[in-house]
């Protein structure tokens, strides 16, 4: 994609301290200003698909691998960086329609996994994800749907549900999930660590179990607390989901 936008577009993604970096052409038009963050274009991309009426089994996913800009405020300082930038449909959810709260969630939980699925490409198997709920990095992002992503502790990125803002500057009437990955932080983890273990003398056994917890318990805070303890025999626990 292009990397300019419209001013209007790179301050609705401009993380919070920075400034647009814009050029001075005619040439140049509406679009002066250099793009602080792919997703902008690819939610260009998902309108001239919507259309187009080009529509997909799932709803559509895009991305792209592209530089972003900014600069420090008051100083002619440029900050670029190298990201992953994604974006999907919230699937089932017909435009002009509102989404369910659980619709917002599976999408959420799909984007995870494809994190997820490139932290093992990349980390290995054993590689560590955790999305952390945190406020918002600019106003792209919807307030109370926006993590930061780490891999085995270490920042790569964030995560989260676009606002209706941000949806509303691109003329969309669907909604989409996003995530701005550095392409730096997650090669940093590269090659994969391989781990061998012995194999086990008798066959696993699973439990599934169904807490009840305040609505504000993160995941995070009950895996630490599962970890935490010197359980024998045990091998291994993962997130099912909430109801």
């Amino acid at each position: 994609t292009f990397s300019f936008v419209t001013p209007q577009q790179s301050q609705m993604f401009m993380p919070h301290g920075l400034e647009a970096v814009g050029v001075y052409d005619e040439r140049r038009g509406g679009e002066p200003t250099l793009r602080p963050s792919a997703i902008a274009s690819l939610l260009r991309c998902r309108k001239a698909n919507l259309d187009a009426r080009n529509e997909q089994p799932g709803g559509l996913r895009l991305y792209e691998i592209a530089a972003a800009y900014a600069q420090l405020e008051g100083k002619r300082q440029t900050v670029e960086h190298r990201n992953l930038s994604m974006l999907m449909d919230v699937p089932g959810v017909a435009p002009g329609k509102q989404p369910k709260q659980e619709q917002l969630q599976f999408a959420v939980r799909q984007l995870r996994g494809a994190v997820e699925a490139l932290a093992a490409a990349l980390a290995g198997p054993e590689a560590a994800v955790a999305v952390t709920p945190c406020a918002r990095s600019s106003d792209a992002w919807a307030d109370d749907a926006h993590g930061q992503v780490t891999i085995n502790g270490a920042h790569v990125g964030v995560l989260g549900v676009t606002s209706a803002d941000a949806l509303r500057l691109f003329d969309l009437d669907i909604p989409v999930v996003a995530a701005d990955l550095s392409v730096e932080a997650l090669c940093a983890n590269f090659p994969p660590k391989a781990f061998a273990h012995a194999l086990p003398a008798f066959p696993g056994i699973e439990r599934d179990l169904s807490l009840v917890v305040a609505e504000q318990m993160a995941w995070a805070d009950v895996a630490a607390a599962v970890a935490a303890e010197p359980l024998e025999h045990f091998e291994d626990f993962d997130f099912v989901g909430t109801y």
